[in-house]
């Protein structure tokens, strides 16, 4: 990662080894578009904030690399997530950003995969599949477990995290 103080910020990844040895990939964000995308999104927020708040939600993985999570679903089968490492140093945080489809969506669980990218600590490709678990009568809160590979520049990793999740949605008690 790359910020030149001013006007762009670059990111840049690479995997030296294994399947994808040689591939790279390099965004370009500049201030500007940045700038545009929060005007954006403010705006979107205001005019949709009751529709929009009912499809948030947040986490808390626990495992030998915590993080904490922020998501949006939509259509009921699709989460976009990001998430920021905790228990650790501000200066060391690791950010991870995430894509899932729920495989199995049913009332009381839902298996999902996605795909990822993550900073910093262990930085690279992320492959994670979980379940989520909502057992009680009101299906907000629940229960999960995943399990992730993530691929860095020098060797990959197997994360197996589990923790609660509480999505801000109407109710949909039986």
């Amino acid at each position: 990662m790359e910020w030149n103080g001013f006007s762009v910020l670059k990111i840049r990844c690479a995997f030296p080894r294994g399947v994808a040895a040689g591939f790279f990939f390099e965004i370009q964000i500049e201030v500007r578009t940045l700038t545009r995308m929060r005007k954006i999104l403010t705006v979107a927020l205001v005019l949709g904030f009751k529709s929009i708040w009912a499809q948030f939600g947040v986490a808390f993985h626990q495992s030998n690399l915590p993080f904490v999570g922020v998501h949006y679903e939509w259509k009921d089968r699709f989460r976009s997530e990001l998430r920021i490492g905790v228990d650790q140093y501000t200066d060391n945080l690791s950010f991870e950003g995430a894509g899932f489809f729920d495989v199995i969506d049913k009332t009381d669980f839902e298996f999902y995969a996605g795909l990822g990218f993550r900073t910093r600590d262990f930085s690279g490709l992320v492959l994670p599949v979980g379940l989520n678990v909502y057992p009680f009568p009101v299906k907000n809160f629940g229960l999960h477990m995943e399990l992730a590979t993530l691929f860095s520049e020098e060797n990959w990793l197997l994360r197996g995290s589990w923790g609660i999740r509480y999505r801000f949605r109407k109710s949909n008690a039986p």
